[in-house]
């Protein structure tokens, strides 16, 4: 199925959904883009970075590793490298710890990453989780930036699950039955359905669910 069908077909179905009609007539048509393995290493690096970071603050040490290593950096450049190194670009001594095992686990061919096509989504989440370092959010971040899946339903990010309540009027502690029904309505399209979250942050998009 082409990128172009593909989209068509989850915004078809997502705009049955009273609010994501109204934030897709909004915001417009998002793409998922096509997967782009051969930047798995530097996107889990820069995964790693943002985690529990804003996302200026992340874009700021990302801007700071491409200032030190390019922007086509690989595993290698962090071999190479050490603790102190990465500190001083901004990275914690914890988060540049797990970049530089990851680093070592790549150049030591323990991760394939070519190996995760074949994988269903749990499956690449198990995978990825075993890394130290890497969390479920960070390989759902990975699956949804990396791999493109359809379906992933990132109730991990602090994001998104804050626009969720937000935007469907839900009693913050009070909320996993209609949690469960969005993940099963939004169904195969729960990536398409979580970047219409994110960017209605983004753009300040403000919808009411009709009463």
């Amino acid at each position: 199925m082409s990128n172009h069908t593909l989209t068509a077909k989850a915004i078809g179905h997502l705009k049955k959904d009273e609010i994501l009609r109204k934030l897709i007539d909004e915001i417009g048509i998002i793409e998922l883009g096509v997967p782009n393995p051969e930047n798995s290493f530097k996107s889990l690096v820069e995964i790693i970075v943002g985690q529990q970071l804003s996302v200026k603050a992340a874009k700021s040490i990302t801007e700071r590793i491409h200032g030190k290593f390019g922007e086509n950096y690989d595993a290698l450049d962090f071999i190479n490298s050490d603790l102190n190194e990465l500190r001083q670009i901004g990275i914690s001594s914890q988060k540049g710890s797990y970049i530089l095992n990851l680093a070592e686990c790549v150049n030591e061919n323990q991760i394939k990453f070519e190996s995760l096509k074949e994988l269903q989504n749990e499956e690449v989440i198990d995978y990825l989780t075993v890394i130290k370092g890497i969390g479920v959010w960070s390989a759902k971040m990975f699956l949804i930036s990396v791999m493109k899946r359809t379906n992933i339903f990132p109730l991990e990010d602090h994001t998104f699950k804050n626009q969720l309540i937000k935007l469907y009027n839900l009693d913050e502690n009070n909320y996993k039955k209609e949690i469960t029904r969005l993940n099963h309505f939004w169904n195969p399209y729960q990536t398409f359905a979580a970047k219409y979250m994110w960017k209605s942050k983004d753009k300040k998009v403000v919808v009411g669910k009709t009463q």
